[in-house]
């Protein structure tokens, strides 16, 4: 296979590093939330139509009104774990669902849904073919540690790095 050596415009330096998004990009986060939530739902005995997928759609909606305080300095970093839980919690109230009604811990297991995401069939082959010319890594404002935790259950995205926005002590305002 004959490869092209590929510039960095910004350095003029040979590319060694591939850095990606992880959330949307290469992972499906809708097809990854939504069974935790069928199981919640199920557990407490919840009965909406199609609950799952309307409960990750609404939860996932409140990802970028929640960070617009800390983008702004209004708010201070806050871990994007408390970010979901406090989204989830909005997102069951706002369904009619006190998250009062349910015991913290069942809160905090599908939180942890954003731990089990799987990537998307197509990233799989383009990810392969970069890993063998570069160091191929997620680069995210999530936690490191949701990567990891992402990366020992998923095909793709195991890689010899994972920068996530604690490294930078804020989130990184354009990703």
């Amino acid at each position: 296979m004959n490869y092209s050596t590929f510039i960095s415009p910004s350095t003029g330096r040979d590319i060694k590093a591939v850095l990606f998004d992880t959330f949307g990009t290469v992972v499906d986060w809708r097809a990854g939330v939504a069974p935790e939530a069928k199981k919640f739902a199920a557990r407490h005995g919840i009965r909406m139509e199609s609950f799952d997928f309307v409960l990750a759609d609404k939860w996932r909606a409140g990802y970028y009104a929640s960070m617009a305080p800390i983008r702004s300095g209004d708010r201070g970093y806050v871990p994007l774990d408390q970010l979901h839980l406090e989204n989830l919690k909005s997102a069951l109230t706002d369904l009619g669902f006190p998250p009062t009604d349910f015991p913290d811990d069942d809160l905090q297991e599908l939180n942890r849904a954003w731990e089990s995401l799987r990537e998307r069939p197509d990233s799989v082959e383009g990810l392969e073919r970069l890993k063998t010319r570069y160091a191929v890594g997620p680069l995210s404002n999530t936690y490191t540690a949701l990567l990891v935790n992402m990366a020992r259950k998923a095909d793709t995205i195991k890689s010899p790095a994972a920068m996530g926005c604690r490294y930078w002590a804020r989130p990184v305002p354009s990703l």
